[in-house]
């Protein structure tokens, strides 16, 4: 810089450019700095360091990250976080949801994606043991079930009932699931999601393939 400096109280290397500096530090002012305040100071950095991420004020090499820089997730698009100031798919705390503009300031921390705990109240799960008895674990949430992997951590409710999305026990309870009593035989009754022999009300009886769509309420 042609200037005068005292050594003893500033000990960072002299530069002309980022190439005389290590790892992710700029050339500011002509001293090696690890705070680069924009892009022009990365110049020159040997690893290719030559982006100034100014959230960070860290040189990064933006041919191999091409990531979003962010100062938070307010930066970033639906379900991403704000990570070491890079928007990034992967969130570890909420804290790195935090701005998010769709409302998606919690972190789903089974799933690694940011989500509106507002809108969304269910609880989190890596499987659906995490989960109440009937709940399944479908996209890292307890919910309905809709196949019989959501319930596979359950401790007996391992099969889905896939019309009412509700996980049971399929040794304990043989009945045949359905919608309706098209999906049940003869005088049986749909009830409940399961075919029954049992019927209280005539809607019970809905869709018998046979006709028998009325319920005879004294015998059920």
């Amino acid at each position: 810089s042609g200037a005068c400096y005292d050594a003893t109280t500033n000990t960072a290397t002299i530069c002309g450019d980022a190439g005389e500096c290590t790892g992710t530090e700029a050339c500011v002012s002509n001293f090696c700095n690890s705070a680069c305040s924009t892009s022009s100071e990365c110049t020159g950095n040997a690893a290719g360091n030559t982006t100034c991420n100014t959230f960070s004020t860290t040189c990064y090499d933006a041919t191999s990250n091409t990531a979003t820089i962010c100062g938070d997730a307010g930066e970033c698009t639906g379900t991403e976080a704000c990570v070491s100031n890079f928007c990034n798919s992967a969130c570890s705390s909420s804290s790195q949801c935090t701005g998010n503009a769709a409302g998606n300031t919690t972190c789903n921390t089974h799933s690694t994606t940011c989500y509106n705990a507002t809108t969304n109240t269910n609880t989190t799960c890596a499987d659906a043991s995490g989960c109440t008895a009937t709940q399944g674990c479908v996209s890292n949430f307890c919910t309905s079930c809709t196949a019989s992997s959501d319930c596979a951590a359950q401790t007996s409710n391992t099969t889905c009932n896939t019309h009412s999305g509700a996980c049971y026990d399929a040794t304990t309870n043989t009945a045949t699931i359905c919608g309706d009593a098209g999906e049940c035989t003869g005088t049986e009754a749909c009830v409940s999601n399961f075919c029954n022999a049992a019927c209280s009300a005539s809607s019970q009886c809905s869709g018998n393939a046979a006709g028998n769509t009325t319920c005879n309420t004294f015998s059920t």
